[in-house]
């Protein structure tokens, strides 16, 4: 990866369980969208790894955002519900 190139996953988030969106040590990275199917409840949240802070209660996606990630600043994406979710998220590697 090369700072400019895509950063993106697509991942299955199990019931109960949450997905780091979180760069290695050193590394940055802007996230523009996070895909969540419609009708379907994620929080979203921004964490230090200690101290959570709710962004959002998800019910699609939100699109065309402005986060800026580092290892110690990122997202966390939190499934309450009873299903595993497929979700993702796009963005731009700024420093790597």
């Amino acid at each position: 990866m090369a700072v400019g190139d895509v950063a993106k996953a697509h991942v299955s988030i199990g019931a109960g369980s949450s997905y780091d969106i979180r760069p290695g040590n050193g590394q940055e990275m802007n996230v523009h969208n996070v895909y969540v199917p419609n009708g379907v409840t994620i929080l979203l949240y921004k964490t230090d790894g200690t101290n959570d802070v709710l962004v959002e209660t998800l019910t699609g996606s939100m699109l065309l955002y402005n986060f800026h990630l580092t290892y110690d600043c990122y997202l966390k994406l939190v499934n309450g519900g009873a299903s595993p979710v497929w979700c993702g998220y796009d963005g731009i590697w700024t420093k790597v």
